[in-house]
């Protein structure tokens, strides 16, 4: 919900609209139960598999594990080095411990503030957290098919991964680490009385910015890169997101001419993307199995992120 719920529902006044409303085609993979609880690394890189030879480019995890599993963390690094993908993850809810993947290398690991840009009394804090986005009190889409209020770090990871699909599809030569590079570079600082300079261990470099991070790319283009306006304008819906720091500027409202490309979500870990080139039409997504489970260098658990107070 929170990434491409949609701009048209007739009850979107209790609802949300995502940061990338109706973002199509839509890819689903599917790696944990009904309940969002438990699944294993194996089915977790699987998932990844899938949906990156399906077209995706970015991958949303708001899911983790305290252990430094080595074959998630050889994974992801042949992903992103090799294959050009992004990887945003949720930086978790427990105080100064590491969360995998969003503590490896590479990672965009994010920190949950509220509608006050003060982080969030659950969200973690430690020297790998990146980027900080509203994770407190968000009401999304629900599995009983209803709207809810939650909160967590799980929930400021897909503002962040809508933000990073808006810009790749408006800058789309740029590679993942220069879209990583523009999101922290134009986050706006914040700091409190325990995280007096910025950048720091409970916001990262800040707030996650759209526009600001369009500018960035402006003034900082990437190798042979020009700005499109194909996709619409990031929104929030009643996700309480803190003030824009900046009007955005009429000149570069995307135009409504051309079909966005494609975001991949997860029912439970929310895998959303950048699609590939419009020339190439989408690989219909493969179901995981569980045979990457069986290999007991990938049978380390991960859990579903999301605070355990959350309500809804």
């Amino acid at each position: 919900g929170v990434v491409v719920a949609s701009s048209n529902n007739s009850t979107n006044s209790i609802g949300i609209i995502g940061v990338f409303p109706d973002a199509s085609p839509t890819y689903i993979n599917r790696a944990f139960g009904n309940n969002c609880g438990l699944t294993y690394v194996g089915k977790i890189m699987q998932a990844i598999k899938d949906c990156r030879d399906s077209g995706a480019k970015i991958i949303s995890m708001s899911l983790g594990t305290f252990k430094d599993v080595a074959a998630l963390r050889g994974f992801v690094k042949d992903e992103i080095e090799n294959k050009d993908m992004l990887f945003i993850a949720a930086a978790g809810n427990r105080n100064t411990n590491y969360f995998y993947p969003a503590s490896y290398d590479g990672v965009v690991s994010v920190a949950a503030i509220d509608n006050r840009n003060i982080r969030a009394s659950f969200s973690s804090y430690n020297d790998k957290v990146d980027i900080a986005a509203p994770g407190d009190d968000i009401v999304s889409t629900d599995n009983n098919l209803k709207y809810g209020l939650r909160q967590g770090t799980s929930l400021a990871t897909p503002h962040v991964s809508g933000v990073a699909l808006v810009l790749w599809n408006n800058f789309p030569r740029c590679n993942n680490t220069e879209i990583r590079e523009a999101l922290l570079q134009s986050a706006q600082p914040l700091t409190d009385d325990q995280f007096p300079t910025s950048p720091n261990n409970g916001y990262g470099h800040g707030a996650v910015k759209y526009w600001a991070a369009y500018d960035y790319l402006i003034d900082n283009p990437c190798e042979q890169a020009s700005p499109r306006a194909s996709a619409p304008l990031p929104v929030s819906g009643s996700t309480k997101a803190p003030k824009a720091t900046k009007a955005p500027k009429a000149t570069k409202a995307p135009k409504a001419t051309e079909a966005s490309n494609a975001t991949t979500t997860t029912s439970d870990i929310n895998l959303s993307t950048k699609a590939p080139k419009a020339t190439k039409a989408p690989k219909a997504t493969a179901s995981s199995t569980d045979d990457a489970a069986n290999v007991s260098s990938q049978s380390e658990l991960v859990e579903y992120n999301e605070s355990p107070h959350a309500s809804g």
